[in-house]
């Protein structure tokens, strides 16, 4: 985020034109849509061109939003307060469409800046990523025929691969996933993706609050993935993760402890308890350390997710807004961060 120190630093037309047109009356806000204006001036010369140019090294670190993401987070709760508002607005940019179509056959880097947007880390290659979006979850989920089987599918997501972080002399790549009760529930899938894209897990770490025996834990995990990830996951049985700063089961403190600047490191966030979950989401927000990606399912005030989130003031007042401004916040500081499912 860019601070209120750095206002003056924009020149006077651009800053009469935003406060004219956007209406930021205060300085947090102000920032935030100075920022992304910085970033959107720096890249616009190039809207013609791929989001990725082959080579290209990132001095810092920054987020570009696209056009599909900035019309969603101008008003997030108001274009998702019904599914008429939220898929017409997706439609608007063939979304249903363009958005898989383009990550499943791999042409995502090619694109323009409509649909995707684009982060820097700085001291690794520019990167697309798939934008916060509707209610953040694929956009076929309740807009298109049969949308309700949408739920729960991952297609929508880009995750790294080893284009976006290169191999380094060392370079481990470790997962750290709060909340996995049965390796093939979730981790099986994030393990198997990681190693298809150049990116093989060197060590996994998962907490889990019930009391699953290691063959719960495993059952109906082909032996050869069992034989491939066994050896290097560490399982925190019947141990939930804490918030605590420092504790040893914070999943954050091993994430300092662990991850280098070279380290490609991941953290899946979904444990179903929104106060824990958010602390711990608060600390990853102020100090990301080496972290290189985030996936976190944001519990909040949605009516379109109410019947498996709860009904309205289930979580603290919190709305999908806060969403987007969290995961933007940790693309802005070059994580990663995924709307999960």
């Amino acid at each position: 985020m860019v601070g209120c120190n750095r206002c003056a630093a924009i020149p006077l037309l651009l800053v009469a034109a935003m406060l004219l047109f956007q209406g930021w009356g205060s300085c947090f806000f102000f920032s935030q849509q100075v920022a992304q204006t910085t970033l959107e001036v720096r890249g616009s010369h190039l809207s013609a061109l791929p989001l990725v140019q082959p080579g290209r090294v990132c001095t810092e670190s920054w987020y570009r939003s696209s056009e599909l993401e900035d019309t969603f987070h101008g008003n997030p709760d108001a274009l998702t307060a019904d599914w008429t508002s939220s898929c017409e607005t997706l439609e608007r940019f063939d979304s249903n469409h363009t958005w898989i179509e383009r990550i499943q056959n791999n042409s995502y880097r090619d694109s323009d800046y409509k649909i995707f947007s684009t982060l820097c880390r700085a001291g690794f290659p520019a990167q697309v990523i798939e934008p916060l979006a509707g209610v953040l979850r694929d956009p076929r989920f309740n807009c298109s025929r049969g949308g309700g089987a949408y739920l729960g599918v991952k297609e929508y997501l880009i995750l790294a691969d080893s284009a976006d972080f290169p191999p380094q002399p060392g370079t481990k790549r470790i997962f750290f996933d709060a909340g996995g009760t049965r390796f093939g529930d979730q981790l099986m899938w994030f393990a198997t993706a990681y190693e298809k894209r150049g990116l093989p897990l060197d060590e996994i770490y998962v907490w889990e609050v019930k009391n699953i025996s290691d063959e719960q834990y495993w059952q109906n995990v082909p032996q050869q993935l069992y034989n491939r990830f066994h050896p290097v996951l560490t399982r925190y049985n019947a141990v939930g993760i804490s918030d605590a700063v420092g504790d040893r089961n914070n999943p954050m403190t091993l994430v300092y402890e662990k991850c280098r600047p070279q380290d490609f490191c991941v953290f899946k966030l979904d444990v179903d308890t929104s106060w824990l979950e958010n602390a711990v989401a608060g600390q990853l927000v102020n100090d990301p350390g080496n972290l290189k990606e985030f996936f976190f399912e944001h519990h909040v005030q949605t009516l379109q997710l109410a019947q498996w989130w709860g009904p309205p003031g289930t979580h603290s007042g919190l709305t999908i807004r806060h969403s987007y401004d969290l995961f933007a916040r940790m693309r802005q500081k070059g994580v990663r961060a995924h709307s999960w499912i």
